[in-house]
This record gives structure tokens, C-alpha cells and sequence, in this order.
């Protein structure tokens, strides 16, 4: 037997206004329903698949590599594409914001990059090379975080 979907949010909602306003619910249901459209997502884009067999995605701190007097970050995007960029086609690059302990992973601020390691400019540099993936850590969130 197929299932059967459940009748539209509106109507539902008619009915059980119905039950506290009576004659009054078809009025107030459509009020409601249009003070909630100013709250309604944006449509998304249509999805399309994130990771396939033939993906190969490194996962490192944004200082594994370094160079004298270059910000760690622009050393690691360097690295990666001159050396791995026939290799690697993702680049997870564990938390880079600063951070308190927990290497990295007790976030004093998840606006900023760690400036020991570079600046956004340096994520971004990964990013338009490399399919990015980041951590966002808030269940290791620093007792120093705001």
C-alpha cells in the first residue's frame, strides 16, 4: 500500500486553530502563514554529489610545512600544489583558528585564522586549488572563547 503523505502545514494548522478560534481560523491561519513566509529558508541549490570513489583527500595541520619567514599557511599552499597537486585533489586542513590548547582544537575564536599560521587570504588560496574541508570544532570550544 502506498504511503500517503500528510496534509499541507496550513491545513494542519487551520485545524487546530480551529479548535481554540473557531470561524475565526481560516483568517488568522492565513495571517500566520504569512508573518511565517518572512522566516521560510532560501531555496537551495540543487545538490549535487560531494565525494566519489576517486577522491583523495590529505588531512594535515595548516603548519606540517614550513618555510623560514613565510606565514606556514602560504608554505603549505605552495607545497601542496607544487608537489601534490596531481596527487591529492581535497585538502582537509585541521583547525586553523586560534586556540588555546587541545592543539588547535579549543577555539578562542572561530572568526579568525591563527595568525602564528596566515590570514583567510591563505585559506582561500588553498581553497581555489583544492577542494577544502575544515573542522569546525564547537564541541571543543575554549574556555577563553567570548
Amino acid at each position: 500500500m502506498p504511503e500517503r503523505s500528510p496534509p499541507p502545514l496550513k491545513d494542519r494548522l487551520e485545524r487546530h486553530l480551529h479548535c481554540l478560534y473557531g470561524d475565526q481560523a481560516p483568517d488568522l491561519t492565513a495571517r500566520l502563514v504569512e508573518k511565517l513566509a518572512a522566516f521560510a529558508p532560501a531555496p537551495h541549490p540543487p545538490r549535487r554529489d560531494l565525494w566519489n570513489a576517486e577522491d583523495i583527500v590529505l588531512i594535515t595541520y595548516g603548519d606540517s610545512v614550513r618555510r623560514e619567514d613565510e606565514r606556514p599557511l602560504r608554505t603549505l599552499e605552495r607545497f601542496l600544489c607544487d608537489q601534490l597537486k596531481d596527487t591529492f585533489n581535497s585538502v582537509h586542513v585541521l583547525p586553523y583558528f586560534p586556540y588555546s590548547s587541545d592543539d588547535g582544537f579549543a577555539v578562542v575564536d572561530y572568526l579568525k585564522v591563527d595568525p602564528k599560521l596566515g590570514d583567510w587570504t591563505d585559506i582561500e588560496r588553498v581553497a581555489l586549488n583544492f577542494r577544502l574541508m575544515t573542522d569546525l570544532v564547537i564541541n571543543h570550544v575554549s574556555s577563553r572563547h567570548r
